[in-house]
């Protein structure tokens, strides 16, 4: 089985953090269609797209080096 991170965000303050539950759900009905296993999930609430310094950003890649070791 393919192994999935999701990682959601939403942009402004004004938006809700319902906004990353629906968007984590949808993703998880789509890779269990796509038959992958969500391992974990990042995001990052209230931050822009635009900024570099989006801590769930940068974590997906951190932790997949980590799971190498």
């Amino acid at each position: 089985m393919t192994r999935a991170a999701i990682y959601a965000r939403f942009s402004t303050t004004m938006q809700r953090e319902a906004s990353i539950e629906d968007q984590v759900r949808i993703c998880r009905e789509r890779a269990a269609l796509e038959r992958c296993e969500v391992i974990e999930v990042f995001s990052d609430m209230a931050i822009s797209g635009a900024s570099t310094r989006r801590p769930g950003a940068t974590k997906p890649p951190r932790a997949r080096r980590a799971r190498r070791r």
